[in-house]
């Protein structure tokens, strides 16, 4: 949906990049591949038999998505369900599920065409690969690693072109992780600026 309003928006030609961070482990991720394939599959093919209930389901997500964070608080213009729907087939249509890890042999690449892709992975997606156009960030493992969970919080960075639209969906544990590390993160900093005062 996140990709079909930004067709709305710009047009096709934009990159819409889409993470799931799973594992450590290389094995798991092809695990992944077939039953997100057979998901997009399966969602194509009620997209386009309008299938009611799926319609109904997705205009509420939507909806209860942008009221999250309203679009003009940020100043912008939201995009409303009924606007995106007749891109959305195309959307999931054009969408690839790629594996990307040190083993993959069909790669993330983005060239001169614009790609919808869905990309599984784990340390390769955590440690500095950009994704261009990211929109939802989904993570399924988590670590308490402090170091590891900065290079997760910059390397999720959604694309400052689209606030309206970005998700990050994630586990209560990893978002429990991800409070402390920024509770640490702030006393430390407050620990530093009360240092320099008292040697001024």
């Amino acid at each position: 949906m996140a990709t079909a309003a930004r067709t709305t928006r710009s047009g096709p030609e934009e990159d819409s990049t889409m993470l799931i961070h799973t594992s450590l482990r290389t094995g798991v991720h092809a695990l992944f591949q077939k039953p997100v394939q057979n998901y997009r599959d399966g969602l194509l093919a009620l997209i386009e038999a309008k299938h009611p209930f799926l319609i109904e389901e997705l205009r509420s997500q939507w909806d209860e998505e942008q009221s999250r964070v309203p679009p003009d608080e940020m100043d912008e213009k939201g995009t409303s369900f009924d606007e995106l729907l007749p891109y959305l087939n195309v959307a999931v249509d054009r969408t690839d599920v790629v594996v990307e890890n040190s083993k993959s042999i069909q790669r993330l690449v983005y060239g001169d065409q614009a790609k919808i892709q869905i990309v599984i992975g784990g340390n390769t997606l955590a440690r500095g690969l950009t994704l261009k156009g990211l929109v939802v960030s989904f993570f399924v493992r988590a670590t308490n690693a402090y170091d590891t969970l900065l290079q997760w919080g910059g390397g999720s960075a959604i694309d400052k072109d689209m606030p309206i639209c970005p998700h990050l969906d994630e586990t209560s544990e990893l978002a429990g992780f991800f409070s402390d590390l920024a509770t640490v993160e702030q006393e430390i900093t407050q620990t530093i600026l009360n240092d320099m005062r008292e040697t001024e």
